[in-house]
């Protein structure tokens, strides 16, 4: 299976800097490397590899204490979209997302199931099932 940790050696280990900004707010390099231990070299191959693949994007500068403020970067949550169905005897809903679980768009069914005897069959014989299905 391809993932991000097994695309290429620059890549190799992206999986975690991409989890840390992911899961929370945007981060600059150097909170990166403390976060993760990784050198600065390292973890900037690393960033270079998920911007240039769009799993994250440059954010916000963050504030100067004086020089150039450092950037900032996010987890881009538009860089892919999923497909989620749920399926179940009396149900269909089927939604497209984005990477934050955001529905873009999303269809559901039910099915309405009646069941009667065909007259002249005794109970112990199959019923015949009908229904009908709602789509929204």
């Amino acid at each position: 299976m391809l993932t991000l940790d097994t695309l290429n050696g620059a890549t190799a280990g992206a999986g975690a800097l991409l989890s840390l900004l992911r899961d929370g707010p945007p981060r600059t390099r150097t909170e990166l490397v403390q976060l993760t231990g990784l050198a600065r070299s390292t973890v900037s191959l690393r960033l270079d590899a998920l911007l240039r693949h769009r799993w994250v994007l440059p954010a916000d500068e963050a504030i100067s204490s004086g020089g150039r403020p450092a950037a900032m970067f996010a987890f881009n949550r538009t860089a892919r979209l999923v497909l989620a169905a749920d399926l179940g005897v009396t149900h269909e809903r089927v939604a497209i997302t984005d990477l934050g679980g955001t529905v873009l768009a999303e269809r559901a069914c039910v099915r309405r199931t009646v069941t009667r005897s065909p007259s002249g069959r005794t109970p112990s014989q199959r019923a015949i099932t009908a229904g009908s299905t709602s789509c929204t």
